[in-house]
């Protein structure tokens, strides 16, 4: 993805926020993982990357194929980081 317009770069970096904030949350509790917040922020995040990237990241051999075999908190790690890149 080329250098986002400033829209998407603020889009970009709430939703870098929001999945610090979604990881911050798995790594201070396990009774965290797998709760119906976790799984509405997952979601909302999936979502919103899609959107940003216009397409199914899930679909995505490089994003989906990691994500597939890794765990929630290795999922918004890595989220924040290709959404870095994207900066």
């Amino acid at each position: 993805m080329s250098q986002a317009n400033d829209s998407t770069q603020r889009r970009i970096k709430n939703i870098i926020e929001v999945e610090k904030e979604h990881l911050r949350l798995l790594e201070e509790s396990d009774d965290f993982w797998g709760t119906d917040e976790d799984i509405n922020i997952g979601n909302s995040v999936y979502r919103e990357i899609c959107n940003i990237v216009g397409f199914d990241i899930n679909e995505d051999d490089e994003w989906g194929g990691y994500t597939i075999k890794a765990t929630a908190n290795e999922i918004c790690a890595y989220n924040i980081k290709r959404l870095q890149e994207m900066l």
